[in-house]
């Protein structure tokens, strides 16, 4: 992301790196038999899947083009959904195959919904297989420093949980000046776990993924 970023603006902007979450594998098997489509909503469940599993025959639905770009770089036929798990659910549907197998969501740990509770409302066959977990880490001290001076013109969160590790971290140590920053959300829900740290302006991106992102940024801080 920093890097299409520096290439989108090239000379007007200087990332910062900063993770709010460490992505831990969780020891689960990987139970193939009889499934028809894999499902993912994120990228590492496809790094996590196509390190344990040497399968690359079955197919996968993606919530977005990143996961789909990322599974088709690791051998896999994908299809994006190009939207969010909602976008996902009703492509699963369209494509669900009676008879001929059930769909495995292979996810996080934590969620923002039910997958696999909306197929099956629907008649379609769906389990799920937890591959990893999102952990917190704290804000990077040179990061905080920085933000405490008013050093950062806008903040970028890419999920409701990290807009809320956030907020703790600002709440855990000197307020900062967020009023003068602006903030830029993947989601509207995202932008309401940010709102209240005060920020002087927030930005919804119009897609929840990353070039959506990317067009939100360049919105807000080519102006």
């Amino acid at each position: 992301m920093a890097e299409t970023l520096e290439q989108a603006m090239p000379g007007r902007i200087a990332p910062v790196i900063a993770p709010l979450i460490e992505v831990v594998s969780e020891p689960a098997d990987i139970d193939l038999d009889g499934v028809q489509a894999l499902l993912f909503t994120s990228a590492n469940g496809v790094v996590e899947f196509a390190r344990r599993s040497p399968r690359r025959d079955i197919p996968c639905l993606c919530v977005g083009a990143r996961t789909a770009t990322v599974a088709a770089q690791h051998g896999l036929a994908a299809e994006s959904a190009d939207g969010d798990a909602s976008n996902l659910a009703g492509l699963a549907m369209s494509a669900f195959l009676p008879g001929a197998g059930t769909f495995l969501h292979l996810r996080g740990r934590d969620q923002a919904g039910d997958l696999v509770g909306a197929l099956l409302a629907e008649g379609v066959e769906a389990r799920e297989t937890i591959l990893y977990a999102a952990e917190p880490r704290p804000l990077a001290a040179e990061v905080r420093a920085r933000m405490t001076r008013g050093e950062m013109d806008a903040v970028t969160v890419f999920s409701t949980r990290t807009a809320s590790l956030l907020v703790a971290a600002a709440r855990d140590g000197v307020p900062w000046p967020t009023k003068h920053m602006q903030l830029v959300a993947i989601s509207e829900r995202a932008a309401a776990a940010a709102h209240p740290l005060g920020f002087g302006g927030i930005r919804v991106a119009t897609h929840p993924s990353a070039e959506g992102m990317v067009k939100a940024i360049r919105a807000t801080l080519g102006r």
